[in-house]
Order: C-alpha cells, then sequence, then structure tokens
C-alpha cells in the first residue's frame, strides 16, 4: 500500500542496513510488511479496512503476531493507518526511538518535576500522544529549561482496587 510505502522510505532514512519488505520467514506463514533485521524490530501498517473487526473475525489477530514475534527475539511495531496520516510526527518519533536513533536525549534528573494544568495537559497529550488528551486527575510533567518534555496523567483507578490508574504517559515528540 501506499501508507505502508512511505513508513518503509521513512525507516530507510535511519537504517543503512537491510529492509525487508513482506517477509513471510520469521512467523511463517503469516506476513510480516517491514522488518528490520539488524535492530530486531518489525512493522506492521495496519489499514483501517483490511484490518478492522468487520474484516477480521480473530479478535487476537494483532496481539497474537505480536507475540510471535516476540518468542523469536522481534519486538513488532504496529502503525494504524489513521495514525500515520494524522499523528505522522509522533509515529516518526516512535519509530527514531525503536531503531535507536532518538536524539536530544534529556535525563529525568537534569529536569524539574511540575504540576500541570488542565489546559496545558491537553496541549501536551494531543501534540505528543497517540491517543491525545484525556482527562485526569493529577497531571505531572518534568520541565527542562522551562519547557515541557514528559508528561504523565493519573486519575482514580477505573479497573482495579488500586487508588490510582496511570491514563497516559509521554515525552514530547521530535516535529
Amino acid at each position: 500500500s501506499f501508507c505502508e510505502d512511505s513508513v518503509a522510505d521513512f525507516i530507510r532514512t535511519m537504517v543503512s542496513g537491510t529492509i525487508l519488505r513482506s517477509d513471510k520467514l520469521i512467523i511463517p506463514p503469516q506476513q510480516l510488511d517491514i522488518v528490520v533485521p539488524d535492530k530486531k524490530l518489525a512493522v506492521e501498517v495496519n489499514g483501517l479496512y483490511w484490518h478492522s473487526d468487520a474484516v477480521r473475525s480473530d479478535t487476537r489477530y494483532h496481539l497474537s503476531k505480536t507475540i510471535a514475534c516476540a518468542k523469536q527475539g522481534i519486538q513488532l511495531f504496529h502503525i494504524w493507518e489513521h495514525e500515520w496520516y494524522n499523528k505522522r510526527h509522533i509515529v516518526e518519533s516512535m519509530l527514531r526511538h525503536a531503531v535507536g536513533c532518538t536524539t536530544n536525549v534529556v535525563h529525568a534528573r537534569k529536569c524539574k518535576l511540575v504540576s500541570v494544568s488542565s489546559k496545558d495537559a491537553r496541549q501536551f497529550l494531543d501534540n505528543n500522544h497517540l491517543s491525545g488528551y484525556v482527562g485526569s486527575k493529577i497531571n505531572i510533567g518534568l520541565e527542562y529549561n522551562s519547557e515541557l518534555v514528559f508528561m504523565m496523567t493519573l486519575s482514580k483507578s477505573r479497573y482495579s482496587k488500586h487508588e490510582y490508574e496511570m491514563y497516559r504517559m509521554c515525552i514530547v515528540t521530535g516535529k
């Protein structure tokens, strides 16, 4: 697909080694869209129609593929088509990290722990998290040189007996 080609082209800008396409040797008979053997990384580009519940009756399909790759020592990175088109800068940042090309590393010990307003949390999460903002009770951030570079949000637990649940966590993306 065009989307898959675009993702592969982006990965090629960062990786000098071999990049395999449509590989069926790692977890036969299943196919992996993009494989970067030197990085022990595979990337699946999931189209919205062909990977939807309406087409795939196996609701554990993506999880099963991820587990099969892990058993082979391969990290499987899923990219949904809408994420590539709508939040590409975030996906690119995640891919850069996955292949070891992260730039501008900031160590937490050099940051200041801050409480973040809901307004600033919304802006940061919408710009840096694939799922965007979700309302939360506690917004904690790390600032480096007066710039928010990390965010974690917590609220009352929805699913367990623990007092709090982490709703979101992300770092600033390299745009």
